[in-house]
């Protein structure tokens, strides 16, 4: 590293995996420490790199890890009905990267015990979706 290097063209000089940036936060506390043990690396910009790299892949694994297992809760949760209310429908919301993607608008639904992979609207009980399998309806609907 020259000397004559600032400490913030070091981040103009990134080139992130751009899979690995919505992964990436950072609070401004992790910006400055970031910085300084960059300035202290042989190659900040690899130095940086790598760790930027470090924390989007692990950010990106945990979430993937709750969805897997939100998911596969949710699917168990829709096959014993006899932990359903009384009734025989079970209300679902939308899951929180479907609501995330629709720009934070919850979607309702419910489907009945009859048949479980048909989700209804819930205010007016027509026909959303009927899904092909109950992995498929776990990837947008979530037990509510």
């Amino acid at each position: 590293m020259s000397d004559t290097t600032e400490p913030t063209s070091i981040w103009t000089q990134l080139k992130l995996d751009s899979d690995l940036v919505p992964f990436i936060v950072l609070t401004p506390q992790d910006i400055t420490q970031l910085a300084e043990l960059a300035a202290c690396a042989e190659d900040p910009v690899a130095w940086l790199t790598d760790e930027l790299h470090k924390r989007g892949r692990r950010r990106r694994d945990i979430k993937a890890a709750f969805k897997a297992q939100r998911m596969a809760e949710d699917a168990r949760r829709i096959k014993d009905s006899s932990h359903w209310p009384a009734y025989p429908i079970l209300p679902l919301k939308s899951q929180p990267w479907v609501t995330e993607a629709n720009k934070g608008i919850i979607r309702f639904g419910y489907i009945n015990e009859a048949n479980r992979l048909i989700v209804m609207d819930k205010p007016a009980g027509k026909t959303l979706k009927v899904y092909a399998s109950l992995e498929e309806l776990v990837e947008e609907w979530s037990v509510d």
